[in-house]
């Protein structure tokens, strides 16, 4: 009997451990967004995430040009075709935030994305945040109706900084 309760007990807290992991994942993911967006925040920009990464098909795109091959493919991978959308809900304070899950059921039913964003508000898609082995450095595509753009950011005496920002032409 101790036998199984010290294996349940060990498989416990083998689980919380991965959840606390999987969570800090998460907190490090809006961190890189705040430190990129806080700067520019406004009411008229409404955010949404969306699991793509500045029209890149592969990590040879002109995108990542200028970027660690290893941490494009990185970002590139965080951002395969079914890719959960990220959590924005630490941005809230700084911007509104779309429910991304039904913004993509209504485009794919065919409804404009203006018709859902409404009273002047542009749209910002924020693909997945990509990592280097380290996790100091890190790379994310916003994305509007008129601009994409690769942000580049190093994590430097505990906080992102800002390494470049990249624009991308719309195609």
């Amino acid at each position: 009997m101790k036998l199984f309760r010290s294996v349940g007990f060990t498989s416990l807290s083998a689980i919380l451990a991965v959840l606390a992991i999987w969570n800090n994942f998460r907190l490090v993911d809006a961190d890189v967004y705040l430190a990129a967006l806080v700067p520019i925040a406004h009411d008229s920009i409404v955010l949404a995430s969306a699991p793509r990464l500045c029209g890149a098909d592969s990590v040879s795109h002109r995108v990542f040009r200028g970027i660690d091959p290893v941490l494009a493919a990185n970002s590139f991978e965080a951002n395969v075709a079914g890719a959960a959308p990220a959590s924005l809900s630490k941005l809230r304070e700084y911007f509104a935030i779309a429910d991304s899950r039904k913004l993509i059921a209504y485009e794919r039913a065919g409804v404009s994305s203006g018709v859902l964003i409404r009273d002047g508000r542009s749209l910002v898609r924020l693909s997945r945040v990509g990592f280097n082995p380290d996790w100091t450095q890190a790379v994310f595509c916003a994305e509007s109706s008129s601009a994409r753009m690769l942000m580049h950011l190093r994590l430097e005496g505990g906080a992102w900084r800002e390494v470049g920002v990249y624009g991308v032409s719309v195609s």
